[in-house]
């Protein structure tokens, strides 16, 4: 099931998965998916970078400062990036650049240990593959 943001994200302030400036998928599995964008206007390394270092400030605590996995996507026909971490349960973060607005795409699953996981990685690719962004 999609559930839509309540308020618009505004760039720069702390997301969580369930919070209300990020629209969410849930299903039946204790795995879950949300997105958000705002206005950027850097490319996708500063975007992966700022990426990386926001995930360090809020969950650096939890998480490993530098993902396990860096590695090149195409989210919506434009390049991406796909961050994994192993933060004792699987996070993985896609980003991309569009038009002047960057794009967060996560997926969280508290059953894996690990960074990479065959079934979610499958789960997350349809959903990327699935990603219509807005024409210019």
């Amino acid at each position: 099931m999609a559930l839509k943001a309540k308020t618009a994200w505004n760039g720069t302030s702390r997301t969580i998965s369930d919070g209300p400036d990020v629209d969410q998928w849930v299903g039946r599995t204790p795995a879950s998916a949300w997105a958000y964008a705002a206005p950027y206007s850097g490319d996708l390394t500063a975007y992966t970078k700022k990426t990386v270092a926001d995930n360090a400030r809020y969950h650096g605590t939890t998480c490993p400062a530098t993902p396990e996995a860096q590695d090149p996507i195409t989210i919506g026909g434009k390049p991406g990036v796909l961050l994994a971490y192993d933060c004792g349960i699987l996070i993985n973060i896609a980003v991309t650049v569009h038009d002047g607005v960057g794009y967060t795409f996560a997926l969280r699953d508290p059953t894996i240990p690990a960074a990479t996981d065959p079934a979610d990685a499958a789960i997350f690719a349809a959903l990327l593959d699935s990603v219509a962004l807005p024409a210019p």
